[in-house]
């Protein structure tokens, strides 16, 4: 979603921004995502298969298979969704409110939703 500020080019991902399309993507990526995820991956995964492991372990696992879902290559933007994997894991750990997970990931997706929205106008 960065690449817009690296490369002067519009991307897909902005340009979509400027279409008919704009209010599904923005749905998907701030409600509908999150909220699918977290059912899977913290609810499911975190306290469902992992439930009788030490919960920083059940976190920490949770979040790995997070980013491989999301980016199987090693990298900065892999580590980026195991750290938010972990924060996400974490929030519903405390809480044991899985709507205070999915709030956490919709704010997560929303902000550089946001900054995206802003560079798809200037």
């Amino acid at each position: 979603m960065f690449s817009v500020f690296v490369n002067t080019k519009p991307d897909v991902f902005t340009e979509t921004l400027k279409t008919g399309l704009a209010v599904p993507l923005i749905l998907s990526l701030t409600v509908i995502g999150p909220t699918l995820e977290e059912l899977l991956f913290q609810a499911g995964i975190q306290k469902g298969i992992f439930k009788r492991l030490n919960p920083w372990i059940a976190i920490i696992l949770t979040a790995i298979i997070f980013a491989g879902a999301h980016n199987v290559t090693l990298n900065w933007s892999f580590l980026n969704r195991f750290l938010s994997g972990v924060a996400f894991g974490y929030v519903y750990q405390k809480t044991d409110d899985i709507k205070m997970a999915i709030l956490s990931h919709s704010i997560s997706n929303l902000l550089p939703l946001i900054i995206c929205f802003m560079h798809a106008w200037s």
